[in-house]
């Protein structure tokens, strides 16, 4: 799996739609706010299957994914809880949860068969 980062984010993300890879972002728990805001479908990674050339985007810990970056996603996806979180406390640490997205990410492609091309993972910085 290759990291990358890059001065133009959307362009690279739209250059990267055109030629078949799937664009998907990552939010924090889906409430009113996050769901009202995008159109964009949002699924729990349990349920994300990774079947293409897929690029995988983290917003910073204290905004997300800017608007614009979100308007190039296809997807996005979020860590559900498993239980209800205490007042105050919206979502994880961006490196906890790139783990976590990673190891349900990693665990899945062990049952694929190798693919020629890579996943991606970007960061909105």
């Amino acid at each position: 799996m290759d990291v990358f980062a890059t001065s133009d984010l959307a362009g690279f993300l739209k250059a990267k739609a055109q030629q078949g890879w799937l664009v998907v972002g990552t939010v924090g728990c889906p409430g009113p706010e996050i769901s009202h805001s995008t159109k964009v479908p949002i699924t729990s990674c349990l349920e994300f299957i990774w079947d293409r050339p897929t690029l995988l985007v983290l917003g910073n810990e204290g905004s997300g994914l800017s608007q614009e970056v979100l308007a190039s996603c296809q997807l996005l996806l979020t860590i559900l809880p498993r239980r209800h979180l205490p007042p105050g406390l919206e979502s994880l640490n961006v490196s906890v949860a790139t783990g976590i997205l990673l190891h349900s990410i990693c665990s899945q492609k062990k049952s694929f068969p190798v693919q020629t091309e890579k996943g991606q993972l970007l960061q909105d910085t």
